[in-house]
């Protein structure tokens, strides 16, 4: 059943929003699942954890209930209303209707932008290229999130970088990323051998791109792209056109 106040979730648009620096984030009260609906997540829950194994974990997630570049309201989900929404899409209209949440670090050196290929056994979009880290949000600061997902999957520690700066959200009625920008000093080198020596398998691939060859990387066809990077990259104020810089 849904909470009868102002944080009732609304249907949202394709959505590329630039947020403030001073950007508040609000927890909305938990949902409570009629017991048809939880039966059905479980099922799916189980078929899934049997098929991945140790690989799917169900822990804390978020909904996106509104936003706008002041606030951004949230609801705290689990991980497998994720799976069973997404294995299922016609549970959006017994109550699982939230486009759940990530984020997205840009992650930038001196000699560019970081991208990594996503392995082919991760749950969706294998084989494309992303910024990493990445991941969903477990906990209500996303800050602290990616540099969680920083130190996971390229094995880098917050030390490491400058503190991240969130800069946008993308969302569709399915899900809602948000782009925090990180900055480096390591060397392409450093951060290739931390990946390699400390980081997870959630990519077979890593490149450091030159902000000249960027737009090249992005137009070329043989390479399969995360639907929304162009635009994680505009939300980060990297350019990919044909002049564009790491800015």
């Amino acid at each position: 059943m849904a909470p009868s106040d102002d944080t009732q979730a609304k249907p949202l648009r394709p959505l590329q929003l630039r947020l403030d620096r001073t950007v508040r984030i609000r927890i909305a009260p938990g949902m409570v699942h009629d017991a048809g609906l939880e039966r059905r997540i479980g099922e799916i829950w189980a078929v899934e954890k049997a098929r991945a194994g140790e690989r799917l974990f169900d822990g804390a997630a978020f909904g996106l209930v509104s936003a706008d570049a002041a606030e951004l309201v949230l609801r705290p989900l689990r991980y497998r209303d994720i799976v069973a929404r997404r294995r299922d899409p016609s549970l959006a209209s017994q109550g699982l209707n939230l486009p759940h949440v990530g984020v997205s670090g840009v992650l930038t050196n001196g000699a560019g932008l970081v991208l990594g290929r996503r392995a082919s056994h991760v749950a969706v979009h294998g084989g494309a290229w992303e910024t990493a880290p990445s991941g969903v949000l477990a906990v209500p600061d996303p800050g602290a999130q990616v540099l969680e997902e920083l130190r996971e999957e390229l094995g880098l520690g917050a030390e490491c970088v400058a503190p991240p700066e969130l800069c946008g959200l993308l969302a569709t009625a399915e899900s809602a990323e948000l782009v925090l920008r990180l900055q480096t000093s390591l060397s392409t080198e450093n951060i290739l051998a931390a990946w390699r020596g400390h980081g997870t398998d959630e990519y077979d691939a890593l490149e450091i791109v030159p902000a000249d060859q960027l737009a090249a990387f992005c137009r070329d066809g043989a390479r399969l792209l995360l639907p929304d990077l162009r635009a994680t990259l505009d939300l980060a104020g990297l350019p990919h056109g044909p002049r564009g810089a790491l800015l």
